[in-house]
């Protein structure tokens, strides 16, 4: 069955130009330009079922792609949507990811090896997912299979997508025991740097013995892709717990948790540096671990940790010194833990803007804000948490834990 497409794109040059790459691999392909400042949104009574593959424009003229995305994915028989951008910030890709777009490309990236990857991203991680099953096993378009079979596992949905993995809720085949696995996407299997940190993240969880640390089931390499069987936590994550509104109590007890968790990683040499709520997972029995280990570093080893690597991670709970690019320690992951448990005080985070720099900035130089009346007990906590130099900070996680059970009476 030939490959059918329909590419959503104001401009008309980057419409002909994204048929001729599809032709190109595909020289039987169907492809339907869609004009969306002449044609409009989609109708709801349009079959997109008919359809392999969306290709869609971030940017349609007065119109926000990514709201478009959102309807679209909402319509029965949607298949999966590829979104093409000329706007490459990782927040950008984040949001239109999270959105639901299955792929990114930056139109600055945009080839014919490219844009057929994505396609053939879209078909094979589509297979997987039971959302898109039912579509896309029937199709075959000549190139490699569509389907992801990993062995003793039976996957059963899609539960999170990044910009470098998607990870999908399985179990095993013979006790039926719930397990999260985790895949690489298959552009990225050829990307050194890529490799290495999800090779890096397996090597430091197996590493580490550690209740509040998810453990490692499996690995392997399957379809050109690396994959990770890791514990799947049935309680979901702290972001969620946030936005249901989380007492004072209960944000002690959780930081003190964390703090455990953090003193576990850093007596192991290892600063996690990408700490967030959506990476605080809790399990059946309410004991938290804590997941994505990928921008991580050793401690006492920087080989091979570049200024740029020192940068990633979310700049909602980045400290001061890792948003300048300089060397962090153990300190740099108390101050995400300390925006964490600002947030699980107030419901909002200290810091917020309308781009990464900005929020970036406000780290680096904004004072730390006042808590209500209500809630000033924990001002000094979160002064001492929050603080723009390391050394006004805890020294570490286990002088957090020290003043936490002083203050206010907890312990392990």
């Amino acid at each position: 069955m030939k490959l059918s497409v329909l590419l959503i794109d104001d401009a008309e040059e980057y419409r002909v130009l994204c048929t001729a790459f599809v032709r190109m691999r595909w020289p039987d392909a169907s492809v339907a330009p869609w004009d969306p400042v002449k044609q409009g949104l989609p109708g709801a009574d349009q079959d997109l079922s008919q359809y392999d593959v969306i290709l869609l424009d971030f940017r349609l003229g007065e119109e926000d792609g990514l709201e478009w995305l959102k309807i679209l994915r909402a319509r029965t028989g949607c298949p999966p949507i590829v979104m093409i951008t000329g706007a490459g910030s990782e927040e950008v890709v984040l949001t239109a990811m999270r959105a639901g777009a299955i792929d990114y490309i930056p139109k600055a990236s945009l080839s014919v090896d490219r844009l057929a990857e994505a396609i053939e991203e879209a078909i094979t991680l589509s297979a997987v997912d039971p959302y898109f099953g039912d579509h896309w096993r029937s199709h075959n378009f000549g190139r490699r299979g569509t389907t992801i079979a990993i062995k003793d596992y039976r996957t059963i949905r899609q539960i999170g997508i990044g910009t470098s993995s998607v990870i999908y809720l399985a179990e095993k085949i013979v006790d039926g025991t719930r397990v999260a696995i985790k895949l690489m996407r298959s552009r990225l299997f050829r990307d050194p740097e890529m490799m290495r940190r999800f090779e890096q993240e397996r090597k430091i969880v197996l590493g580490l013995n550690s209740r509040h640390v998810a453990k490692i089931h499996d690995q392997g390499i399957v379809a050109g892709r690396t994959y990770i069987v890791m514990e799947y936590f049935e309680g979901g994550d702290l972001k969620r717990q946030i936005a249901q509104g989380i007492g004072q109590a209960r944000a002690v007890e959780l930081l003190y948790r964390i703090g455990e968790a953090l003193a576990d990683i850093h007596d192991a040499g290892i600063i996690h540096r990408d700490l967030k709520p959506d990476n605080i997972m809790f399990r059946e029995d309410g004991s938290l671990g804590i997941l994505d280990f990928g921008v991580a570093k050793l401690a006492f080893n920087d080989a091979g940790i570049t200024q740029r690597q020192s940068l990633l991670g979310t700049p909602f709970y980045m400290s001061p010194e890792q948003a300048n690019g300089r060397a962090v320690d153990a300190r740099t992951d108390l101050y995400s833990a300390g925006v964490i448990f600002y947030e699980m005080l107030t419901g909002v985070k200290p810091f917020l803007g309308d781009n990464f720099l900005d929020v970036i900035n406000k780290h680096r130089r904004l004072p730390v804000p006042v808590l209500p009346d209500d809630l000033a007990q924990y001002q000094e906590l979160v002064d001492r948490l929050l603080a723009k130099r390391a050394s006004d900070r805890f020294r570490d996680a286990h002088e957090l834990l020290a003043y936490l059970e002083a203050r206010f009476g907890l312990c392990a």
